[in-house]
């Protein structure tokens, strides 16, 4: 029989230093530095912003973004920005703080339960690979919603789980607090929050070919607790929206968006989520295959994160709507088995060592790619913040073959838990440096100072939408210069647009002023670094548009009313 090792059966010494080491870097780093890079076009924008009219206009039960009521989502996550905003103030810590905070409850809920399934070293292990797998780390500093769902989805698994399995358990406190979970992931994304933790506790119980225990009197306590708890939301939008709310809710959000292609008409193929989750959960996604499929003897725990990732996995992979985002509330069930398989000496040595062999040998292919980056992002960063890179992967990979050289390397995985927190440390450092190419925290405050929310804002082609943040008021997108007199409501209005596309306000006599233009990285700072022939920035133009004599027609009774996109009709000059 092959001798297999736990990394911490005779954890003292320096691995004992360097998991408390990796533990408070980890720690640090979630919390710190979250104002370093401004908030995001897209889904961060479309949390960030929302919260804000809540609180001017105290009407918490819907949220507003993009000129009307947004009916795609349930408004929990809001709600939660929008408390942090009456606490902390509104600034960009306090829009990302709770999703961090989420992060980190999410690392130490998954850690307390694998110290309950296979004991305090895969605690500790399950806990690092969570916290250094790189998406997870990056996901939640700008996706609040989706770092609450991976949360919520944690605690429903834990809960149906043990009412499933626990034979001891009360029957109405198992069916309380697994439908009480249940409503708490739905109140964050909708039936996703539902559906995932369902199904991968029953894929579990599957694997274990085992029947769920007492679930005919379990099962009923937890659907009626659920539907207590989101049946008032429903309700209110009901008589607030009608039919309206459950069209676009759950027919237009939940079934057209995963099942067709209105939302998504060149979706990615069934494999998508491959490659999205090894990087995801670099570099130790290698683990898993040699934890799954290569387990000595008895279990010594239950198939639930088995069961959890691979129906999550498969469900998300038949949905016509694929997002990078969406793997998020899998991540703790891989870090699950990777955990449980280093901790309780479930993965060999051979195999483990081929596998940090594997990571630092592509991790050194990373130092090759570093090189090709070198003339872009020495220019758009700095020649530190790209030494810095370099030293972090190098570092990383120098761990991986540690590692993997060392017969018995008990500190092993704490070592490369330590070289992943020093390679994020120099990640943030570039994607800090390059804020100075995202003008729209200059141009926001600017405008914010001039008019407060008595203007309104156009993006010609861009979707620009992080402004609405630094605004304080909402921006609209239009496809063409046409449109500018027919969307203009107000009196002074603003436009946003590439540079090359002023001589099309020339062509059709509009008149403007040039405010300011500044550089704009549009893509992926790793993107722009790969094609050194392509120069990687464009020049954006903030404009201000002349006053203009049209207004919206109004009746006398509409004047001085809030408008159903959240602004104030202009008074009829008639």
């Amino acid at each position: 029989m092959r001798a297999v090792v736990s990394p911490l059966r005779s954890g003292k010494g320096r691995a004992a230093a360097l998991a408390l080491v990796a533990l408070t870097m980890g720690t640090a780093l979630y919390v710190s530095r979250l104002d370093a890079i401004p908030i995001q076009p897209g889904n961060e924008a479309m949390y960030a912003f929302p919260p804000l009219r809540m609180l001017r206009t105290a009407d918490y039960l819907v949220p507003y973004y993009e000129h009307g009521p947004f009916l795609e989502k349930p408004p929990l996550t809001w709600w939660i920005l929008a408390g942090s905003y009456k606490l902390l103030g509104t600034t960009i810590f306090a829009a990302r703080l709770p999703g961090a905070m989420a992060a980190l409850v999410t690392i130490l809920v998954v850690a307390v339960w694998a110290r309950r399934r296979a004991g305090p070293p895969a605690a500790l292990l399950t806990a690092l690979v969570l916290m250094y797998s790189f998406r997870f780390a990056t996901f939640t500093r700008v996706f609040a919603a989706d770092a609450f769902l991976t949360l919520a989805v944690t605690l429903a698994v834990m809960a149906l789980d043990s009412a499933a399995r626990d034979p001891d358990l009360p029957d109405g406190r198992a069916g309380v607090v697994a439908g009480l979970s249940l409503a708490l992931a739905f109140a964050f994304k909708g039936l996703i929050g539902v559906v995932l933790p369902l199904g991968g506790v029953v894929t579990g119980l599957l694997l274990d070919r085992r029947r769920p225990e007492r679930w005919k009197r379990r099962a009923p306590i937890a659907a009626a607790m659920l539907l207590l708890v989101v049946a008032p939301w429903h309700l209110a939008m009901s008589r607030r929206f009608g039919a309206t709310f459950w069209e676009q809710f759950y027919w237009r959000n939940q079934v057209l968006r995963g099942a067709t292609a209105v939302y998504e008409h060149h979706p990615p193929g069934p494999s998508y989520y491959f490659g999205v989750l090894a990087l995801a959960t670099f570099p130790w996604f290698l683990l898993l295959p040699a934890v799954v499929l290569h387990r000595r003897g008895p279990r010594s725990s239950d198939s639930a994160p088995l069961g959890w990732l691979v129906f999550g996995f498969a469900f998300l992979s038949v949905l016509r709507m694929k997002r990078e985002v969406y793997i998020e509330p899998l991540l703790p069930a891989v870090a699950l088995l990777i955990g449980e398989g280093l901790g309780t000496a479930r993965v060999s040595i051979r195999r483990a060592r081929w596998a940090w062999a594997i990571a630092g040998i592509a991790t050194a292919g990373g130092v090759l790619i570093w090189i090709r980056m070198a003339p872009t992002l020495t220019s758009l960063a700095g020649a530190d913040a790209h030494a810095a890179l370099g030293a972090g992967l190098f570092v990383l990979s120098a761990s991986l073959l540690v590692t993997a050289a060392i017969r018995r390397a008990r500190g092993g995985p704490f070592l490369v838990s330590v070289a992943c927190g020093l390679l994020f440390i120099a990640i943030l450092t570039v994607e800090s440096r390059l804020s100075r190419f995202d003008p729209a925290p200059h141009w926001g405050r600017r405008i914010r100072r001039e008019c407060g929310r008595g203007c309104e804002g156009l993006m010609l082609k861009l979707d620009f939408h992080s402004l609405d943040f630094y605004s304080r008021f909402e921006w609209r997108e239009i496809g063409s210069v046409r449109e500018i007199s027919s969307r203009r409501t107000v009196s002074k209005s603003f436009l946003v647009l590439r540079s090359r596309d002023e001589e099309r306000l020339d062509a059709e006599a509009i008149p403007y002023r040039v405010l300011d233009r500044r550089p704009w990285l549009q893509e992926s700072w790793l993107q722009a670094s790969l094609r050194p022939d392509v120069y990687p920035l464009q020049s954006l133009s903030l404009v201000a548009l002349e006053p203009s004599t049209r207004t919206l027609p109004v009746s006398r009774g509409e004047r001085g009313c809030d408008r159903p996109d959240g602004f104030r009709y202009i008074s009829d000059p008639r």
